[in-house]
């Protein structure tokens, strides 16, 4: 898509949001009532996604981010498991229709905007993520998506909905609601198993007893290497049985790291946008009142720190 884009590094002070694009875009669109254009398109995707993220850029302050969409599912995946997220339902014509029309506008307000054929979001996202911490940034990543847990650390945080507010998840909070520190949810995941894409988990293995065993063993390849020792039997059996399951379920559950993605902070930083094509966006659209409210980007130093 020619909006989104690419590429490079700069190590500077930072916070960055990182922005789950469809998955934003869903929970708008199932929120919302029908909203239709002057045209007669659809709206209520667009007029949510821009609402939400304005109040979430007012909360949060940050001084770079990125949107990422989906471009498919990974390949990888798909050698591993054919019906990797297969029970999904397809996305709606309405919500569809409003995708192209949202990433024009994540462009024109200065964002950047990141789309790329055959990618899954969430391994761009946890790209970014990982490469910004490394540059020193403290990073937030919005969205719902449990797997980005595992990339949680002291400058990594998730956000999630949470009533009328967000969540943030830290290493701490990750261990409170799951049982396991952040670099044990794959493990835990694989464990377990992640029905939201149809990945199986060992059967008879729930999360109380996938946390005992990691708080016992550590790790899943130590759990395995000393499986002997084990209790009870019925567990040290179906693991025994499952070792191949669990193996091919780190592959699926682990984010990938890809090295196109790991743009620098000078790249990712928020800028002014197109404040005149914004204006002709939101009016050709029918959004008047998010074109009134519309207010300068948080970007000056002064009001981030």
């Amino acid at each position: 898509m020619e909006d989104c884009a690419i590429v490079s590094r700069q190590e500077s002070a930072a916070r960055v949001l990182i922005v789950d694009g469809h998955a934003l875009a869903y929970k708008m669109f199932h929120a919302l009532p029908e909203m239709k254009s002057p045209a007669g398109a659809p709206t209520n995707a667009i007029f949510g996604f821009i609402k939400s993220l304005r109040k979430t850029l007012d909360e949060l302050r940050p001084s770079h981010g990125a949107v990422v969409w989906d471009g498919g599912l990974s390949a990888e995946r798909l050698a591993l498991l054919p019906e990797y997220k297969a029970q999904r339902a397809p996305m709606p014509e309405p919500l569809r229709s409003q995708l192209g029309p949202l990433q024009e506008w994540v462009s024109l307000a200065g964002w950047e905007c990141i789309l790329e054929e055959g990618v899954e979001a969430d391994d761009i996202i946890g790209t970014l993520a990982l490469e910004s911490e490394r540059g020193g940034a403290e990073v937030l990543i919005l969205s719902p998506d449990k797997d980005f847990m595992q990339i949680v650390s002291e400058r990594v945080h998730l956000l999630r909905a949470r009533g009328g507010s967000l969540e943030r998840f830290t290493p701490g909070l990750v261990r409170e609601k799951i049982g396991v520190a952040p670099e044990q949810i794959v493990d835990w995941l694989s464990l377990v198993g992640d029905a939201s894409d149809h990945i199986e988990g060992i059967p008879g293995v729930g999360p109380k007893t996938a946390t005992k065993l990691l708080e016992e063993f550590g790790s899943l390849s130590a759990l395995l290497e000393r499986v002997e020792q084990v209790q009870p039997e019925r567990i040290r059996g179906l693991l025994e049985k499952h070792r191949a399951l669990l193996e091919r379920n780190q592959e699926l559950v682990r984010l990938m790291r890809i090295g196109q993605w790991e743009l620098s902070l000078e790249r990712l930083a928020l800028g002014e946008g197109d404040r005149a094509g914004e204006d002709k966006f939101l009016g050709d659209w029918g959004l008047k009142s998010l074109r009134r409210e519309r207010q300068e980007p948080p970007l000056r130093q002064a009001e981030l720190f």
